[in-house]
């Protein structure tokens, strides 16, 4: 997502499902300009509140990049997802997506679907979109220390003392080495999701 972000953000951003903005120091750092939608409104300076399988208060054709982060799992209509933000995005503009496919059950019971490179593939092109990158991230490895590091660091954090030590020993013992072992033996069989870049046509 951040090399994706370095190589493609440009210009007007729109961040949707933007949750509490993870990635909008970057993003602001590599656009002109940033603005955010969600369902709640999880920071004082979000642009929009509401549902981007409709977005009626975000303008056509303004934005030259969009970015989608972990979102489309959580909405019932992923096609009119993708058609509203094509339809928020300048022509040529850039959608930067990832979505998981090995994930345990999250956000319930707004988690409605798992995706394969076929079935993105299937949904960006049918919507008006050419895919200029779909790379797997993570495999089977990064699935089972993600249940580990959330145990081990969402067990402990309401631990002040204990909070960061748990989140360096994560680091250190699960995160590393699991990033490893997928790099070495992971599967495209068993991704653990994946990150599109896409341009509008």
């Amino acid at each position: 997502m951040t090399r994706c972000l370095r190589e493609y953000g440009s210009g007007a951003i729109l961040d949707v499902g933007s949750g509490e903005g993870p990635y909008r120091a970057l993003m602001e750092r590599v656009g002109d300009s940033y603005e955010s939608l969600d369902v709640e409104r999880k920071f004082d300076d979000q642009t929009f509140e509401g549902d981007v399988q409709s977005m009626p208060a975000v303008r056509s054709e303004h934005y030259n990049t969009v970015v989608c982060s972990e979102v489309l799992e959580h909405v019932p209509r992923p096609g009119d997802a993708i058609s509203e933000i094509r339809r928020v995005l300048k022509p040529g503009g850039i959608l930067i997506l990832t979505v998981p496919f090995l994930a345990r059950l999250h956000d319930e019971p707004h988690d409605f679907y798992r995706y394969t490179r076929h079935g993105l593939t299937y949904l960006l092109e049918e919507s008006g979109f050419s895919i200029l990158s779909l790379d797997r991230v993570g495999s089977m490895f990064g699935f089972a220390g993600h249940q580990v590091s959330t145990a081990l660091v969402g067990g402990t954090w309401h631990l002040p003392g204990l909070r960061w030590i748990a989140f360096w020993l994560n680091a250190i013992l699960v995160t590393l080495p699991c990033r490893a072992a997928d790099s070495l033996f992971g599967s495209d069989r068993l991704p653990l999701g994946y990150v599109v870049v896409a341009r509008r046509q």
